[in-house]
């Protein structure tokens, strides 16, 4: 564990010092460890921009824990300026996005010539924290990404996600702290590591982002400086850092908000280092792009990282309610059990037999696995591997009945809201006013057969 004011990310690190032997074998000395010492000296980096006004915040998109700790930093910092990563064009939208009657899930869409782009934002989005903050408190908050039209490949079919998080996700370092904390994946050593730090370990929010700052620094260091080249990644980056050196000296401070990956590159920037060089190489591409880009309502369902989506947190609709039971102040076992009661409800009305017992034998569980993993909350995997051992009786796992329980529970189909008239696409606002005229429910995205009497007029 940590000591006191250390991020645990340093602690993980320090780990990789190699004790050398000298000739007197009982004195072990250090030798130093040039990764160790590299992400040291932009962590110190990261305090002296931080102490002059410059908040550099590398999140991981849709982490109800970056969102909270992020709360925590505006509430006390209060800047001037809320820069958000995200195209350009994004900014003509902020009077909708900050609209009372706007409610995530929601995302944002953008048109290219053979595709569309997705900027998803969910209740405990980041992004949306900061958007709805700057918009309350009178800050000036800016788009600062490259524009969707500059990102869009031409030859390509497929809808874009534009949060994706792939580097994170193939970093052989970060997979070697997984293995070495015995997570399975980089999603449950992220879980562990950040997303079920006790409230108060969330307001320390100096200390949470120096260890994402970490975090994103590692997956970094083993990503080839040419790939980043080739797929647009330096490109995108020089349009957040000029964007970035227009407002770096505003009275009243300034928020950054990134993905913890580019974050260490808007460091490098400001620095002026070796490895800014990456990034200066390439021009800046225009900052105030005439593109069009509109609201949609979106669901849990596609914003689940488990069915495909490059950039979310796993289970977004088991997030969404650890977000809320957190910020009315739940205490984790009246959670967990909430949340295993609905599963068991469910598979109940499925027609699978599941008793009281076995109920409280799973949130049980699911407690005391948490603070086995010295946890402080029960997270997804402790929820999950808890139901598999008291709802599972066969070697189907979680498949079948359970399995899609928890896709109903732990995603969904429920949409959020856009109302009519505000920055909805003219089609979309069109199709939802024929719909509504032939009654279709059209408040979630389950889907539903119709019968259609065709001698009825």
């Amino acid at each position: 564990p940590a000591g006191p004011g250390q991020p645990a990310m340093a602690g993980v690190l320090r780990r990789r010092r190699r004790a050398v032997e000298l000739t007197v074998p009982t004195v072990p000395v250090v030798e130093p460890d040039p990764l160790v010492e590299l992400v040291e000296t932009r962590l110190a980096a990261h305090a002296r921009w931080r102490d002059a006004g410059v908040h550099l915040v590398g999140i991981r998109h849709h982490s109800p824990a970056c969102a909270a700790a992020l709360g925590a930093l505006l509430r006390e910092v209060r800047p001037a300026v809320v820069l958000i990563e995200g195209p350009r064009e994004y900014g003509v939208l902020l009077p909708a996005l900050a609209d009372e009657r706007t409610k995530p899930p929601i995302a944002i869409l953008s048109v290219g010539q053979r595709r569309s782009g997705f900027y998803p934002l969910a209740d405990f989005s980041p992004e949306w924290v900061a958007l709805r903050w700057g918009a309350a408190n009178g800050a000036r908050v800016e788009f600062i990404d490259a524009s969707y039209a500059d990102l869009d490949d031409p030859n390509a079919d497929e809808v874009r996600t534009l949060q994706v998080e792939h580097h994170l996700a193939r970093s052989e370092l970060i997979a070697a702290i997984a293995a070495n904390l015995g997570c399975r994946d980089h999603d449950e050593v992220w879980e562990h590591l950040f997303e079920v730090r006790a409230p108060d370990a969330l307001a320390d929010w100096r200390t949470f982002f120096a260890d994402t700052l970490a975090w994103g620094g590692l997956a970094r260091l083993d990503t080839d400086r040419a790939l980043l080249d080739g797929d647009g990644t330096h490109a995108r980056e020089a349009v957040m850092a000029s964007v970035l050196e227009r407002h770096r000296s505003e009275s009243g401070g300034v928020v950054v908000v990134t993905g913890a990956f580019h974050t260490t590159a808007l460091l490098d920037v400001l620095e002026n280092n070796a490895e800014a060089a990456w990034v200066r190489a390439h021009p800046a591409r225009a900052l105030e792009p005439k593109r069009e880009a509109w609201l949609i309502r979106y669901d849990f369902d596609r914003l689940d990282g488990l069915r495909g989506y490059g950039a979310g947190m796993p289970s977004p609709g088991f997030w969404q309610r650890a977000w809320r039971a957190r910020m009315d102040g739940v205490d984790p076992r009246d959670f967990t059990i909430e949340l295993v009661l609905e599963v068991a409800v469910r598979l109940r009305a499925a027609g699978e037999p599941v008793g009281s017992a076995s109920v409280m034998d799973a949130a049980g569980q699911a407690v005391r696995l948490a603070e086995l993993r010295g946890r402080s909350w029960p997270g997804r995997t402790d929820v999950t591997d808890a139901l598999l051992s008291c709802f599972v009786k066969d070697d189907l796992g979680l498949s079948g009945a359970i399995g899609d329980t928890l896709r109903q529970v732990f995603g969904g189909p429920g949409l959020g809201d856009v109302p009519d008239g505000v920055a909805a696409p003219p089609l979309v606002a069109e199709a939802r006013r024929a719909a509504t005229k032939l009654r279709f429910v059209i408040t979630d995205a389950r889907p539903r057969e119709v019968s259609l009497d065709t001698q009825r007029k």
